[in-house]
């Protein structure tokens, strides 16, 4: 028979104290735990325990964000800067979970942006823990409209005036 245990044990939960594997749920707060493991046997008795240390860490506080140009025109890139937590490095997706890694260079440039993107940032400490959730930097690019020109038709021969008329 197995016999689990875990030290400091005040809020963890042991799934299957006698079984030969289990699931450990350590509390929320960061330590270090021991667990051990005892075997019984029929003929030998109690065995030499099995200690293993785990080391529960603390993931970082969400990444503060600068945008680079938060009014940016249709069909540009932007930069976006986390500036805290110090000591961490991040991660910029393109979804809130999973999806795809886009970079981890400090300023992140994003793709051209058409219309309204969001870009999910994660800080990862010195711990190797990622923030979560992923903080969204909602970008908004301008819609850009061309001039128009009037004035363009004529009879006859001779000049042409063209007015151009910037959009708004």
């Amino acid at each position: 028979t197995y016999s689990w245990s875990v030290s400091p044990s005040t809020g963890t939960s042991i799934q299957s104290p006698l079984g030969s594997s289990t699931n450990i749920t350590f509390p929320t707060t960061t330590g270090t735990y021991t667990v051990t493991c005892t075997e019984t046997s029929e003929c030998c008795g109690t065995l030499t325990p099995i200690t293993y240390t785990t080391t529960i860490s603390a993931a970082p506080t969400a990444p503060t964000v600068t945008v680079g140009n938060p009014s940016l025109c249709a069909g540009s890139t932007t930069t976006l800067t986390p500036t805290a937590p110090a000591n961490a490095t991040f991660l910029f997706y393109d979804a809130l979970t999973n999806g795809n890694l886009l970079g981890n260079t400090v300023p992140f440039t994003t793709p051209v942006l058409t219309t309204k993107d969001t870009i999910y940032v994660a800080a990862v400490g010195t711990n190797g823990c990622a923030s979560s959730p992923r903080t969204p930097i909602i970008i908004t690019p301008v819609a850009t409209t061309p001039p128009t020109v009037s004035g363009v038709t004529r009879c006859g021969a001779g000049d042409v005036t063209l007015e151009v008329t910037a959009p708004g």
